[in-house]
């Protein structure tokens, strides 16, 4: 099997060993597969449960014993067309790929970004936005969005009384500083529960924004936007954010703006 299609069905090093054998023997025992593989036997089955219930392999009865063979042709088939459905994608930005129950989508573009923070204003009064921020992402967002988009996005977020929780940096603090009293006044007020780790435990290039059942992931300099619609990952990453929030101690942003704001008068 050549190695793009290893590729495109997303197989380990290991797994690819485990193929290579079933395609030189017609079927092989756990024991004779760790062996030539050279790795426990405990683990080669736990990887072939794994390919059987991806339906690459199958157990056969050899005798009085059972073995593992390679499932039949179409079914691989299906894997490699499912794999080149998700390499097509990442060539056709924008396209939307179904997996399940879930959904992908990638786009670039301050627009694309631009609009996905539009839209979370569709949420309605006294709903959640979580979110974690990175320095570098909110700093190039101040420089390449207008402050007039942000005034407005910080309008309806207060108006709509959306609250937005989440953790960002320690260095994010630092950005107030830069803004105008206008600038700085549109933060002002917000519902908003945070807590500022250090930054070592961020990507500084990333945002990931949760809403609803939708995971976003921002990255500004690039300029690209991912968009995964799962309510497992979803909710995974909220109940994550709920206990770091819980255990660390939540910075009260909206003091710290009317302070800067009360030395700027």
């Amino acid at each position: 099997m050549p190695t793009k299609f290893f590729q495109l069905l997303n197989l380990s090093a290991v797994e690819q060993k485990i193929i290579l054998q079933l395609q030189v023997h017609a079927s092989m025992t756990v024991s004779a597969l760790a062996r030539e593989i050279a790795i426990p036997r405990t683990t080669t089955h736990f990887l072939l449960k794994n390919l059987e219930r991806r339906g690459l392999l199958h157990r056969v009865r050899v005798g009085k014993h059972g073995e593992w063979s390679l499932a039949d042709s179409a079914v691989i088939t299906n894997q490699l067309q499912i794999g080149l459905q998700l390499f097509s994608h990442a060539k056709n930005l924008g396209e939307r790929v179904v997996l399940g129950d879930n959904v992908v989508q990638y786009s670039q573009g301050l627009h694309n970004i631009q609009t996905t923070y539009t839209a979370l204003l569709r949420a309605h009064v006294g709903e959640r936005i979580y979110f974690i921020q990175g320095t570098q992402s909110a700093k190039i967002a101040l420089q390449n969005l207008s402050p007039e988009f942000f005034q407005k996005f910080h309008a309806q977020i207060k108006k709509r009384r959306i609250i937005l929780e989440g953790i960002g940096s320690t260095e994010l603090l630092a950005l107030f500083h830069t803004l105008d009293k206008k600038a700085l006044a549109s933060h002002q007020g917000r519902p908003l529960i945070t807590s500022l780790v250090p930054s070592r435990f961020l990507r500084p290039d990333i945002d990931v924004l949760i809403f609803r059942s939708t995971l976003y992931v921002i990255n500004m300099k690039k300029e690209t936007l991912l968009t995964l619609e799962s309510e497992e990952v979803a909710d995974v990453l909220k109940n994550f954010l709920a206990y770091i929030l819980a255990g660390e101690r939540r910075m009260n942003v909206n003091e710290y703006v009317q302070q800067l704001l009360e030395r700027k008068k």
